[in-house]
């Protein structure tokens, strides 16, 4: 199961979804997100709800529903 994060655009997220930490993409945001420090912190402030976007300006936008 993946990081219910990991299509936010978050910029949070950037560092860890990139080619130099590809590795721990793998294991933590396809697999065990719930150990992920940033998944941890996201998750337990409220501030990131699950399924909400983050704009480029680092603003939460309207939910994205998948269907």
């Amino acid at each position: 199961m993946s990081c219910p994060y990991i299509n936010a655009s978050n910029p949070l997220c950037s560092e860890h979804l990139s080619l130099q930490h590809l590795e721990d993409a793998f294991e933590f945001c396809t697999g065990r997100y719930q150990l992920c420090s940033l998944y941890l912190r996201m998750s337990q402030s409220g501030l990131y709800p699950v399924g909400a976007t983050v704009d480029r300006d680092h603003e939460l936008a309207a939910p994205v529903v998948s269907v």
